[in-house]
This record gives structure tokens, sequence and C-alpha cells, in this order.
């Protein structure tokens, strides 16, 4: 380690000799690759990386020396032990299998994850003192240099901003009438992930692309299928049409629960454990169809009781009577509508009530009533509903509904510098909430004065001003994202050009945000290798490529603002935004390859909405 460190700082010094602006940041040899960011002054980042490596076959190195040791060897015993001494293994070193640019983005990208939760190097060592700051950065990019895989193939888009939501041209408006309520120093930006909504206060301050990624953290996570019940439906051992009446796991039919009415379970004469239970309980009972068709060949008789239980016996506290409804309907008058839902629609079964004494002998027509709904409804073959009449309704004013509590929001601490001096970090507070999967934060709010009796200038006014327009907003975004996702329905529709051909894919990186087709995941060697183009060379504003099998383009432009735009420091010309385009047409020349390029930026909207 202490090796690597001194060569490293060798080489920054020795290269500063030559250009005190521009120090060395990388190093190629035949099996490493050393790579040097400096992202604050006095402070640099260095990495070893041991090149992948692949193993030469070893027959042609063993015929090789076989063939020399014949010619030299003077006896059969050197030729033998020179044709069985094994051969060293040699490796092949891909150097091309790294890109320079992936690994000091990668670099940068921890970097600003630590200064956004603890601060610049500058400020720690000002402010705490060198023990400090070497505690926080072992314990900070010990853990970071664990999950770095760089095994994985690096993709173009992770390094060039955070994704814009597809539809951010209808979305940003809202946001900004949402801005427009709060006072100026609040910035209010939304998330849907994996996209940023941001708002025109937020585009304006230009907070670091690690403060986007960090809040998409915080968005819950969809909630999935529960444990629990995930194993009763193992248990269960469901069919493929989804009928839990199958049979289980241990071979035993199941039980669908859910169409068994308990209430019908007549359970009278059973379960009584031998308790006052006579020798007439213990017969066998008719079913519901034999009652029927007894009932159909003789519709004049009457259904007697079961069984009749003895005087002395425990069963005798509850007294079986006969109830017919249609003669408790001509009693009742109109009161009482009745129905019957199971067997012939002519025929009016008996139904069988239990109860203490006779519920009708009272002289109360509503408590009558009562009574008469609670016996029809704890019978286990009634199918008689009852509902009162508007003139037994007491008149009950309903309540005006409660309105819901505002939202509520939480807090979260970071480190975020100026954008004049971004070494100079302090402590902010985020306000967010989160429904539905969107996160809405508010920045600034925090920096409000303290000014009494004027609202929306301390900190809590502005919170309860923003909570109380904060679902209003998450309702109108999600119906627009609704309605835009159904008129584009139709267009997502595969067509037999877009089965037979592939389409062409682009990303347009703006500095802050990526704008890109839903499909666009690059790990092209040809993009990578403009990219580090672009960054070298301030002079080169475009890179064509072209592979040679298959024979797809490879385009990366800069200054997607126009020849005429300039910067706002300056005169000279504006870099300002970058485009990557994949054309997959093999006929496709430069112009069609030019004309993809230019009506892909038109259509993303980017410069109509003041992105670049």
């Amino acid at each position: 380690m202490l090796r690597q460190i001194g060569l490293a700082k060798a080489l920054v010094n020795f290269s500063e000799l030559f250009d005190p602006h521009n120090a060395v940041e990388n190093v190629h040899s035949q099996t490493r690759r050393m790579v040097m960011v400096s992202p604050e002054p006095n402070f640099w980042i260095n990495v070893s990386i041991e090149l992948p490596k692949i193993a030469q076959s070893s027959t042609t190195t063993s015929k090789s020396n076989a063939a020399g040791s014949k010619a030299k060897s003077k006896g059969k015993e050197k030729e033998a032990s020179s044709a069985t001494k094994p051969a060293p293994v040699t490796y092949d070193y891909e150097d091309g299998a790294i890109h320079d640019t992936v690994i000091q983005a990668q670099l940068l990208q921890g970097y600003e994850r630590f200064k956004l939760l603890h601060g610049s190097f500058s400020s720690i060592l000002n402010d705490l003192g060198q023990e400090a700051l070497e505690l926080q950065l072992e314990r900070f990019f010990t853990v970071w240099a664990w999950t770095w895989n760089l095994e994985d193939k690096a993709e173009l888009s992770e390094h060039l901003g955070t994704r814009l939501h597809p539809y951010f041209s209808i979305l940003m408006p809202l946001l900004d009438g949402y801005s427009s309520l709060l006072p100026d120093p609040v910035i209010p930006v939304l998330f849907l992930r994996p996209y940023i909504i941001p708002s025109s206060r937020y585009t304006a301050a230009k907070f670091p692309e690690t403060l986007a990624q960090h809040l998409l953290t915080m968005i819950p996570a969809p909630h999935g299928e529960d444990n629990m019940s995930a194993s009763i439906d193992t248990i269960r051992a469901l069919s493929p049409t989804g009928d839990p009446s199958g049979p289980n796991i241990f071979g035993i039919p199941g039980v669908n629960m859910e169409v068994m009415d308990v209430r019908k379970w007549n359970w009278t004469s059973y379960l009584t454990f031998g308790k006052g239970s006579s020798s007439s309980s213990h017969k066998s009972t008719p079913s519901f169809s034999e009652k029927q068709s007894q009932e159909g060949q003789n519709p004049s008789a009457e259904v007697q009781p079961e069984s009749q239980p003895e005087p002395g016996s425990e069963s005798t506290s509850n007294v079986e009577t006969q109830v017919d409804p249609k003669a408790l309907e001509d009693a009742l008058s109109e009161n009482v509508p009745t129905t019957n839902s199971i067997g012939d629609a002519s025929a009016d079964p008996a139904e069988t009530v239990t109860t203490q004494d006779n519920p009708f002998d009272a002289a109360d027509p509503d408590q009558c009533q009562e009574l008469l709904r609670v016996a029809v409804s704890s019978s286990p073959n009634s199918s008689l509903t009852m509902s009162p009449t508007a003139r037994n309704m007491s008149y009950r004013p309903e309540s005006p509904p409660t309105p819901p509590e505002p939202p509520e929001f939480s807090l979260l601490n970071v480190r975020l510098a100026p954008a004049s001096d971004p070494i100079s970090t302090s402590r902010r507070t985020v306000h967010f909430y989160t429904r539905n999967g969107l996160l809405l934060a508010l920045l600034g709010v925090d920096e409000m004065g303290e000014k009494e009796g004027i609202l929306g200038t301390t900190e809590d006014d502005v919170l309860a001003l923003a909570a109380e327009h904060a679902d209003e907003l998450f309702d109108t975004v999600e119906l627009n994202i609704e309605k835009v996702s159904e008129s584009k329905l139709a267009e997502s529709l595969p067509s037999a050009t877009k089965l037979l051909q592939a389409s062409d894919r682009f990303i347009i990186s703006t500095g802050q945000y990526t704008v890109s087709t839903p499909e666009f995941a690059s790990q092209s060697s040809h993009l990578h290798n403009a990219k580090s183009l672009l960054r070298k060379d301030p002079d080169v504003l475009e890179v064509f490529s072209r592979g040679q099998n298959p024979q797809y383009w490879h385009v990366a432009r800069r200054g997607l603002a126009g020849h005429d735009a300039v910067d706002h420091d300056d005169s000279t010309p504006s870099r300002d935004g970058e485009m990557y385009l994949e054309v997959f047409r093999k006929e496709a020349t430069l112009p069609d390859v030019d004309n993809v390029l230019a009506g892909s930026l038109r259509k993303s909207g980017v410069a109509e909405n003041g992105l670049i």
C-alpha cells in the first residue's frame, strides 16, 4: 500500500512540473491500471486495479519447448527430463476491459456521497482535526470499497445524471405551480423511483447528483406478498386453477371455507357430549332435499319437529316453535317482505324458530318485528330477509365528513455546499413526505427567517402551507400520469417493423438529469471511448464510429444547445449537454445518422424546457 501511494505521489509531482493545471490521472502497465482523482485541493484518491487475465493454451508452449530441447540435448535422459518438465503459464491481460472514465466517475461518486453525509475533507479537517477525518474516512470507505464490484460491466448511463420522468414536460409545470405557493427560498422536488421531477428552482440551484440518488433511497419499497400468507398457500397446495377445495399436501380433500355458512350447521342435537341427550337425538335426520320431496308430494302437510326432548333433560330449556312465513307475512301486513332463495319459488317451506317464549305475544308491533328478525336470522335453513320500513326508521342527521389530517413531513440531515464554493459544506435539513411511491422533498425550509406575524416566514408556517397542498399535488400528478399513459398505450403496441428491426436508442445528459429511451442500456466500448475523448479534449464536439460485425453506428455529441448559444460566464460557445446514440441499421449512412440524432433531440423536449 505504501509503495503504491509513494509511486502515485511521485508521478503527480513529476507531471505538475510540466503542467501545474493538468496533473497525471492514470497510469497503464501490462498487468495493472492506476487511476488518481483529486476531488479537493491537496487531497488525492488513488486506486490500483489488476487487469483481468486469461491463461494462454499450453500446447503451443510445450511443443516449442520440446523441439528446442531435442536440438540442444545430447543424451536421452536430458531429452526425457526436458520433455516432462512443465512449461510456465503465461497470461493475456485485457487492457480494454477497464475504462478510465468509468473508474474516475465511480471514485468521484463515492467522494460525493461521503461529502453529502459527513462534509468535505477540508471542512472536517478544519472543524474536527486530522484524527476525526481519518476515522470517518476509514469507516466510510471501508464499507464502500467492499460494495464496489469491478467485475460488473459498466453501464454508460450510470454516471451521466439522474433519470428524468418520461412525462417531465407535463409534470414540471404542475410542480412549478406548487412551488409558487411557497416562499422563494423553499425548493420543492418530486421523486418517483427511479425518476426525478424537478422544479425550476431545483434546477437553478444545481444540487449534486448524489442528493437525488440519496432521496430516491428514502422511498419505501413496494409491499410484497406477506410471508405468512405465502406459507399458508404453500401448505394448502392450491391447484393450478386456484380451487382451494382440491387435495392438500397430505392427500386430504380441502374445504372451501368461503362458501360455507356456519349458521347452517344444524348441530342442535350434536356436540352435547352425552349430557342430557336422549336416544331420539341419535336418530338420522332427514336432509333438506328429502324435506323438499316430502313437501312436493304433500304440500298441505306441515313439517314436524325432528326430535322431542325429554322433559327432564337439559335440552328442554329451548322450545322449538313452528312458524309459517306466509302466515307471518299476513300478520305483519306489508312490513315484512319475504324472499325464498333456495328451492322452488312457489313452495314456502316452513321455518324452524327456536325461542324461549312465544315472541309474538308482545303488544308492541316494532318489538315483534325485531324479535322475528332475530329468530329468522338464527335459523339454520332460513332464507327469510327483512328490511325495516321508512316509518320504523328514526331520523338521524348525517354528520359532515371529517377533513383528512394534513401530512407530516419527515426530517433528513445532509451536508450541502453552495455552487460557488463546493468545499464549504454546512448542515442542511431536508423535509420530505411520501405517499404511494411518490416523495416530495422541500429544501431551504430551515433557512427561513424568524419573522413573526407574517404567514409563510417561519418554518412551521411554511410546513403547514406545504402540507395543505401536498395531497392535492400528489392527486394531480397521479391523474396526469394515468391519462398520458392511457393516451400512449396505442404507441406501445408492437408492430411488424418493431419486431423485425431493432429500434434506435439514445440517452441525453444535461449535466444534472438524463433523458433516454426506455430500453437504453449500453455497455458499448465505442461509446465509452467517445465519452473519454469528449472529457480529454474540449475542442472535440462529435465522435462517429461504426462497428465491423455488426455494422452499427455509435455517435456522441456535445453542445446540444446549438452553435449560437453561449455560456453565461463568457462569450465562448455553450458546451452544455451530451448525447449518445446507437443506430441499429446497417444500410444507414452518415447523413441518416445525423438526421436521427437531430430528430431524437427535438422529440426529447430538453431544449424546450430550458434544461440545456
